[in-house]
């Protein structure tokens, strides 16, 4: 696989993964027991980390390619993956109790529309 942009720990120096972890290290705690939406979730390394602690895990990224690869390599019951745009969530109103978004919004087109839509369905 060639992301350039991409954390895929088979693929990558151990101690770039350790980094990147750090940020779901934070997030975790506040994960218990939640309803939990992970956007921009790559290959969703970072996604499983949290369902380790979350109610559920809904693990959103743009590329099907990473997301295909995220559902083969790091499934488990309590979290979802899907294809979907960050700026267009396919959810409803208040959904969620916690949003996890690493270094996504550079990525997005309109930045204001990002952080209006994880308003949106945060609860």
């Amino acid at each position: 696989m060639d992301w350039s942009e991409r954390i895929v720990p088979d693929e990558t120096e151990k101690g770039i993964i350790s980094v990147h972890l750090k940020r779901y290290d934070f997030a975790r705690p506040r994960c218990g027991g939640r309803l939990v939406l992970d956007v921009g979730c790559g290959v969703g390394y970072g996604s499983r980390h949290l369902s380790e602690r979350a109610k559920k895990v809904v693990a959103l990224d743009a590329d099907i390619t990473a997301i295909h690869y995220a559902q083969r390599r790091y499934a488990q019951g309590n979290l979802d993956y899907l294809v979907a745009d960050a700026d267009r969530l396919p959810f409803l109103k208040n959904s969620f109790d916690v949003i996890c978004a690493f270094e996504i919004i550079e990525h997005t087109g309109r930045p204001e529309l990002f952080i209006k839509e994880m308003t949106r369905v945060l609860k």
